[in-house]
Order: C-alpha cells, then sequence, then structure tokens
C-alpha cells in the first residue's frame, strides 16, 4: 500500500476530473502512480473507460446543425478527454485500455501539452439549467441566491449542470456588473460551487473596465475568504484561490488605481497567505524537461500563479517610488523574494521559471538585487534548473543591452553547450533573435570566437534557419527611420558572412543550406535597390534555386528594377532561376516577363556584352519546351 498522501488523491474520484486542478494532478499521476497498489490502479483505469462527463459542457445536439454533427463532436472530446488521461501513465496501461489508446493516436494524433486542459465554451445563449439568461437577469438577488441553493440538475437532461450554471453566471457579471454587484454581499450565502465563476465574473469586469466599485468588492471577497479560509482548504476547492489570485492580481495590474492602506495591507495578507499556503504534495509539482514551455507551464499551477500576482503587488509599490530610488522593492517584497529562491524551495522550478520570465521587472525593481542573484536564478551548477530559467527568460524576453551585459556568461554557455542542451523550438527561436540583434546594434562583431560565430557554428538549422528569418522583421521595423542605412549595412554584412563561411566550408550544398539562405529571396523583395543587394541574391541562388518555391518565383517584377544599374546581374539571376527550378515557366507569363527584361537590357546596353548568357537563357527556355523566345526580335543576332 502506497503512503497516505497518495492513496487519498487517487481514490477521489472528483479530484480525477476536476479540471481546476488537471495540470497539478496529471504531475501527480506520472510521477506516483507506478507506486500504487493494483486495486487502485485498477480503479483510475476504470474512470477513463467512463470517459468525460458531457453534463459539464454547455452544448446539446439542439447547438448543432444535425445529430451526426453532434455526435462528430462528441467522439472528438471523448478521444481527446482518454489520450489527455492515458498520458502521463501510458507505460502502465492494461492491455485493451492500451490498445484503445493507442487507436486513438493513430487516428487522432498526440495532444499537445495533455497536461494543459482547455475548457471548451459553451454557445452564450446556454445556461446549464432550464432559466434563460433573461430569466436569470430578471431574478432579484435573493431569488437568485435562493435558485443557486436549491436548483439541481435533471439528470435526465444531458447537459444540466451546476457548472454550465456557474459560467453563465459569470458571464452575466462581467457584463452586467452594477446589477450583479450585489451578489458580492452574500458570498457567505451562495453555494461554493458557484464561488469561483462569481469571482472569475468579477475579475473579468475589471479587465472589461466595467463602472463598478472595485475597491469595495475586493474588500468584500477578501474578508469572506479569510474569515472562512478553513473551509476551502480542500483541493476542491482549488479553483476558488485561483479565481481570488486573478482577482488580486487585476486590481494590482490597474495603473491609474490608488489603494488605501487598508485595502493594501489586506491584498498583502491574501498573497502571503496564499504563498505559503501547504497543497501537500501538489504543492511540490515540478516542471519536467520534457517540456517545451516552461512559463506556460508554471503559470498553469497554482504556486506559478500566486508568484506572479506577488510580483504585481511588487511593481505596484514600485510605481508610487521616485523612478530614481535604486531599489524600489519595499521591505516585505525584498523578504519574500529572499524566500522565494531559496534553492530549497518545494517550488524551486516553477518560482526559478516565473522569476527569469520576470528578470526585466525584477531589474527595475532593484537593479543590485538581481544581478546579485543572477547566478541563484540561473544555477551555472545545476544543469537542469540552468535550463529552466534560461528558456523561461530567453523564450518570452525581447533583447536588452543591460541585461545582455549581465548575462553575457549565460548567452555564451547557451551556445557552447547548445547540443547537449536540447533547447525547445521557442527558446532557439527567442535566442536567434538575440543573436542577430546582437549584431545589428553592434554589440557584438563576426570575428571568431565572437557569439555569433559559435551560434552559426554550434547551432543546428532550425535556430540557423530562424535567425536569419528575424532579418524580415528587423527591416520591416527599421525601415523607413533614420536608422534605415545602417540597419541595410548590417543585415548586408550579416548575409554576406554566412555565405562567405559556407563557401568555405567543407560540405557539399544541402537542404540544411536551403533552410537558412531562402529567407534572402523574402528580404531582397522587400530592400532598395543596390548592387550589393542583387549580388547577395545570386550568391543564394547559386545555393538555394533548385528548392525555391512557387512563391518566391515571381521577383522577376522585382529584379526588373536592376536593369540600369546591374543588367549583367539581371541575367545572372534569370539564368540561376531557370536552372534551378521547373516551376518558374508555369506561371503565366513569366516567360514573356523574361523576354521583356533580355530585350529592355539589349536596347539600352547592346547585345554583343551579353550575347553569351542570353544565349544560354533563351538555349534553356527552348530546352524547357518554351518557344515564345523565337518570335523575338533579337533571336536572330544570338546565331543558335
Amino acid at each position: 500500500m502506497v503512503i497516505c498522501w497518495n492513496h487519498q488523491y487517487f481514490s477521489q474520484k472528483d479530484l480525477f476530473f476536476n479540471k481546476g486542478i488537471w495540470i497539478e494532478y496529471y504531475t501527480l499521476l506520472k510521477n506516483h502512480f507506478s507506486a500504487l497498489d493494483n486495486e487502485e490502479k485498477n480503479i483510475i483505469f476504470e474512470w477513463i473507460k467512463l470517459g468525460p462527463d458531457f453534463s459539464m459542457h454547455s452544448l446539446s445536439v439542439n447547438d448543432f446543425t444535425n445529430e451526426e454533427e453532434y455526435n462528430n463532436w462528441k467522439r472528438r472530446h471523448n478521444s481527446s478527454w482518454i489520450r489527455r488521461r492515458c498520458d502521463p501513465i501510458k507505460e502502465h496501461l492494461p492491455t485493451d485500455l492500451k490498445e484503445l489508446y493507442i487507436n486513438l493516436i493513430k487516428n487522432d494524433g498526440n495532444i499537445k501539452n495533455p497536461q494543459y486542459f482547455r475548457n471548451i465554451e459553451g454557445p452564450r445563449f446556454y445556461t446549464g439549467s432550464p432559466l434563460k439568461e433573461s430569466e436569470i437577469m430578471n431574478l432579484e438577488i435573493n431569488e437568485l441566491i435562493s435558485y443557486l441553493n436549491t436548483w439541481n440538475p435533471n439528470k435526465e437532461d444531458f447537459f444540466s449542470s451546476k457548472n454550465g450554471l456557474g459560467v453563465t453566471l459569470s458571464r452575466l457579471i462581467s457584463e452586467e456588473t452594477d446589477r450583479l454587484k450585489a451578489l458580492l454581499d452574500r458570498l457567505e450565502l451562495i453555494p461554493k460551487i458557484y464561488l469561483s465563476h462569481i469571482i472569475n465574473g468579477f475579475s473579468s469586469a475589471i479587465r472589461k473596465q466595467k463602472d463598478f466599485d472595485i475597491l469595495d468588492g475586493l474588500r468584500k471577497t477578501i474578508i469572506i475568504f479569510n474569515k472562512n479560509q478553513s473551509e476551502y482548504a480542500s483541493l476542491k476547492h482549488l479553483d476558488v484561490y485561483r479565481e481570488i489570485t486573478n482577482l488580486l492580481r487585476d486590481v494590482l495590474n490597474i495603473d491609474s488605481l490608488i489603494l488605501p492602506d487598508n485595502i493594501l495591507k489586506m491584498i498583502w495578507k491574501s498573497i502571503s497567505d496564499l504563498l505559503y499556503m501547504k497543497l501537500d504534495e501538489l504543492d511540490k509539482t515540478q516542471i519536467s524537461l520534457h517540456d517545451n514551455d516552461f512559463v506556460n507551464y508554471s503559470i498553469n499551477t497554482f504556486k506559478g500563479n500566486i508568484v506572479l500576482t506577488f510580483i504585481s503587488y511588487a511593481l505596484y509599490h514600485a510605481r508610487s517610488i521616485d523612478r530614481n530610488e535604486k531599489s524600489k522593492m519595499v521591505p516585505e517584497v525584498k523578504e519574500t523574494f529572499e524566500k522565494l529562491i531559496d534553492p530549497e524551495n518545494e517550488s524551486v522550478k516553477i518560482i526559478l521559471s516565473i522569476l527569469a520570465y520576470n528578470l526585466y521587472n525584477l531589474i527595475y525593481l532593484d537593479e543590485e538585487w538581481t544581478k546579485s542573484k543572477i547566478d541563484i536564478i540561473f544555477p551555472l551548477d545545476n544543469q537542469d534548473l540552468w535550463k529552466i530559467a534560461w528558456e523561461s527568460y530567453i523564450s518570452y524576453n525581447n533583447l536588452n543591452q543591460k541585461v545582455y551585459k549581465i548575462l553575457e556568461e549565460h548567452y555564451k554557455k547557451a551556445i557552447i553547450e547548445y547540443n547537449d542542451l536540447s533547447f525547445s523550438r521557442k527558446a532557439n527561436e527567442g535566442f536567434a533573435s538575440h543573436i542577430v540583434l546582437l549584431f545589428i546594434h553592434n554589440l557584438v562583431d563576426l570575428e571568431e570566437n565572437s557569439i555569433v560565430y559559435h551560434f552559426f557554428e554550434h547551432s543546428d538549422v532550425e535556430a540557423r534557419s530562424r535567425a536569419m528569418w528575424f532579418n524580415l522583421k528587423i527591416w520591416d521595423n527599421y525601415k523607413n527611420t533614420d536608422q534605415q542605412s545602417n540597419i541595410l549595412a548590417k543585415l548586408l554584412e550579416l548575409w554576406s558572412y554566412r555565405i562567405k563561411r559556407k563557401k568555405t566550408a567543407v560540405t557539399s550544398k544541402s537542404d540544411d543550406d536551403f533552410k537558412e539562405f531562402q529567407w534572402y529571396v523574402n528580404l531582397f523583395d522587400k530592400l532598395p535597390i543596390g548592387k550589393d543587394q542583387i549580388l547577395i541574391l545570386i550568391d543564394v541562388l547559386e545555393l538555394t534555386a533548385e528548392k525555391l518555391s512557387n512563391s518566391r518565383l515571381f521577383m522577376l517584377d522585382t529584379i526588373k528594377k536592376y536593369i540600369d544599374i546591374t543588367p549583367l546581374e539581371v541575367l545572372q539571376v534569370i539564368e540561376l532561376l531557370l536552372k534551378g527550378s521547373e516551376n518558374i515557366l508555369l506561371f503565366t507569363g513569366n516567360d514573356m516577363k523574361i523576354i521583356d527584361i533580355i530585350d529592355k537590357i539589349i536596347k539600352k546596353e547592346g547585345i554583343n556584352e551579353y550575347k553569351d548568357i542570353i544565349r544560354r537563357i533563351a538555349e534553356n527556355l527552348i530546352e524547357k519546351a518554351n518557344y515564345e523566345i523565337i518570335k523575338a526580335e533579337f533571336y536572330k543576332d544570338l546565331n543558335l
């Protein structure tokens, strides 16, 4: 028999079916299911076979165009539910359930991030109870509370549910806030199952900037839950705590709001209580290194969510402190940060992920304190924790020169150990953008052993490709600004550098070359006319023309603009396109565009200097069974 806490959690069906704590329960299953005895495992297997409780969704057959569409939706949702619940214990499934799981994966694919549970929202007109929204709004507050206390779902009505009614109530509160704000005076009289929905409704009203007394509503909510905190300590009511946490954060994030001292003290007590609330083993929920987005995982956990709210509290205080003050951390904030970064903290992975994600906020709050804690937030002596913090930072933060200087050692580590660390795609994309911007803004050069040099030498093709794609975003941001000419020069320098490195490499052309260099074709189309631009295009086409997709074969209109300044290079581009791609002539009019370009060059420059290359182009067109060029006036002068 397993220890008490496992037995307790694994034996409660309502916890297994509770979407509000699925991210924690998923990790609990993944880490501890193997320790259960067979009887306990079989109970969970049977729950999975039962499938989802469709009464939790505000949809019925009447919400679909026909019964077949309704049944298709049920099948898809049932498949999704079973695949998600099987995922953390897929290595332990019995034969029949394993066969079902494998078939569902084969038919419907793997679920991306199965630890995250997305709610399916029903149509807005469906309430989950016999009352329509208009009928609910016609009730007096006392009548509504009485209805919430006495109404029970109809077991014969498949979609009749209290949660469905709760979702509707939340939506009505967010829209008709003034009419329903009196519910806050009677929270103690309302069944607990509706409380998270009610609080969610008022949070939504705040975000929508509805006109109601926010402070009075917040005060009433905090008083009720402080007074009855012990009643909500059960994991069954974790969704209530989540919504309280969200409500506190929404209030603190209102820039124009000045909170009275008594309200601020109440908020701090609630945040402090929630930060240190003990939730047994669910409080120890930890990130898996196989997660592809540590930040999204962390903010979905209860611990991560309350840490975010704590940071909002810190920033609220900082807004009222003179901007020239070196530290904007009030005493309780600094003390709490010190406790949070303790490596022995049970939720250290989640906390470091949230802090690294908010690194710029930490520097704003107290730059010197943050600098002194960098090696704790990004612990070089713990590879797993470092990777979690690094990915959380690099995936979601734009490059900042000051922060780069602080983290320079960590940027180097990320590059040198790139192949060993196996970063997520999102982290690679963020890293690639930082590397390019470091060069563009002259923070690093292209010399051997520079950070840019090592990035392109050590990273994989996906990261390199993302870096070169990011050139397009940079140009879009800086074109038509006073920095345009400098940015253009840096972009062209970077492309020339990459081409030179490729030409001196011992490897031959490959698909990897195409993935990285293809983006210049897109960039070329956006750049102002210049000889350097078309020379780089020629180099790029020598590497990529064979694989150019159809959408990139419209560059004939662009190179036509180069006839007056670089006629030979225009012809070289056409020759490369014809050699590399059969598709160029599939587009109606492309053959005539080529003939028109050649004709303009001949009329301007004469044919003698360009006869050889024009002859090769003509031969290539004829070889591809395109005979329009034979009709051109200049064709007879080619002596074919």
